[in-house]
C-alpha cells in the first residue's frame, strides 16, 4: 500500500495494511503521521485493481527501535464517510436540517468540549428522535462544529430506544468504531 497526505502529490510513502475493518485500517510503516492528518491511500491486493481511500489518522503507534521485533510501528486510519466528503465538495450540504435528530450542532468550543467529555468520549451519543428507530440499525450521526466550520460524521448502532413523555423517542447510539471516533473527537479539542 502507498499513502500521502493531502498536501502532497501522489503517494510518496509505503507501508503494509494490517487489522482492516469496515471503518478503518492499521498501516505498518516507518512513517507515522500525527492524529488528525488527512491521507489519501492506495491499497492493492495481489492480483486486484487498486482501491483508493481517503481517511484521517486516528492514532499513532510509535515503538522504540529495540521493541520493533515485537510491536509494529504505524498508525490507524479512519475512513472518511461519504457524508463528510460530500459536505466538503458541496458546501450547501453542510447546511444542517433542523429536523435531523442525528445531526448535533455546536456553536461554541466550550459547549462542544463539555459534550465530548461528558458523553461522546464514552463511545456514543444520546439523541431525541420524533420517530422510533429500530434497534441495531446503523445510522450516521453528524456533529456540526460551527465554531470550527467543520463537520464530523460517524457510523453508530442504535442500542436502545425508549419512548419519551412528549411523543419523542430517546435513542442511545454506540459508535461503530469507538476508538476511531474518540481519536477524531480528541483531535478537535487540541489533544
Amino acid at each position: 500500500m502507498r499513502f500521502g497526505d493531502t498536501g502532497t502529490v501522489g503517494f510518496p510513502h509505503s507501508g503494509l495494511t494490517n487489522d482492516v475493518s469496515a471503518t478503518g485500517l492499521f498501516v505498518v510503516s516507518g512513517q507515522s503521521p500525527k492524529p488528525g492528518t488527512r491521507l489519501h491511500l492506495e491499497v492493492t491486493m495481489p492480483g486486484e485493481k487498486p482501491l483508493f481511500i481517503e481517511g484521517v489518522v486516528a492514532r499513532q503507534v510509535i515503538v522504540p527501535p529495540e521493541l520493533r521485533q515485537v510491536v509494529r510501528t504505524g498508525f490507524g486510519v479512519r475512513y472518511l464517510l461519504g457524508t463528510e466528503l460530500m459536505a466538503e465538495l458541496v458546501p450547501a450540504l453542510q447546511v444542517v436540517r433542523k429536523d435531523d435528530p442525528f445531526c448535533l450542532s455546536f456553536t461554541e468550543f466550550t459547549e462542544w468540549r463539555d459534550a465530548v467529555e461528558k458523553e461522546f468520549k464514552r463511545g456514543g451519543a444520546f439523541v431525541w428522535s420524533p420517530k422510533p428507530v429500530l434497534q441495531n440499525t446503523i445510522i450516521t450521526v453528524t456533529f456540526d462544529l460551527r465554531f470550527l466550520e467543520r463537520q464530523l460524521a460517524f457510523e453508530a448502532r442504535v442500542v436502545h430506544v425508549m419512548p419519551g413523555p412528549d411523543g419523542r423517542h430517546g435513542v442511545a447510539l454506540m459508535f461503530v468504531d469507538p476508538a476511531g471516533a474518540a481519536s477524531a473527537l480528541s483531535a478537535t479539542l487540541g489533544g
